[in-house]
């Protein structure tokens, strides 16, 4: 896949799955990198049909840094990083299920 550009792979464990609703997993392996400074990293992302052709999209994401040095890095750059990512994985997701 491509994350911000950049090719890599992703293997994700599904945890909940409600087909045009809400999909949540759980990263087990990854070579972007993210594995080496979290624990615990996993997404969630729950769409709601307010009307038909308006969907409410929103993503929760969770993880543990492994150590003291990646909370502040966190703070200062990565969550902009993810965000951006992230944002653009909702926006195609609510882009889709209102198509339908």
């Amino acid at each position: 896949m491509l994350l911000a550009g950049k090719p890599g792979r992703i293997r994700e464990r599904y945890v909940e799955f409600m087909p045009i609703r809400r999909v949540a997993y759980v990263v087990d392996d990854e070579s972007f990198g993210m594995r080496k400074m979290f624990d615990d990293y996993d997404l969630a992302i729950t769409l709601e049909a307010r009307r038909p052709d308006t969907t409410n999209a929103r993503r929760e994401t969770h993880y543990t840094p492994r150590n003291p040095f990646y909370g502040p890095l966190n703070e200062l750059v990565l969550l902009r990083r993810s965000e951006k990512v992230c944002n653009g994985i909702v926006a195609g997701l609510k882009s889709f299920a209102e198509s339908r």
